[in-house]
């Protein structure tokens, strides 16, 4: 007895049997897409090695500038505030 069953009403019947809701085509391309990500992701690390131990560094300026470009924008704009707020 099969104790997963992807459709219990048993309606897609394939090449893989009833219930598989693959045909070989779709197969194929599963294994294909698969193993290009796995390729794509092993030239992604070799890659970006390097910068990786900077990466917290520069989510941690790029968060603080955010708060400081907002503050900037609040005080040059403040009139253009004000008038959104009355309106």
């Amino acid at each position: 007895m099969q104790s997963y069953m992807p459709d219990p009403i048993g309606r897609r019947t394939g090449p893989g049997g009833p219930g598989n809701g693959f045909d070989n085509n779709q197969g194929d391309l599963l294994s294909k897409v698969k193993g290009f990500s796995s390729r794509m992701e092993d030239m992604m690390e070799a890659y970006t090695q390097p910068v990786k131990p900077y990466i917290p560094a520069l989510a941690r300026f790029l968060i603080v500038v955010t708060f400081i470009e907002d503050a900037l924008r609040i005080v040059t704009q403040w009139s253009d505030q004000l008038w959104y707020l009355q309106k």
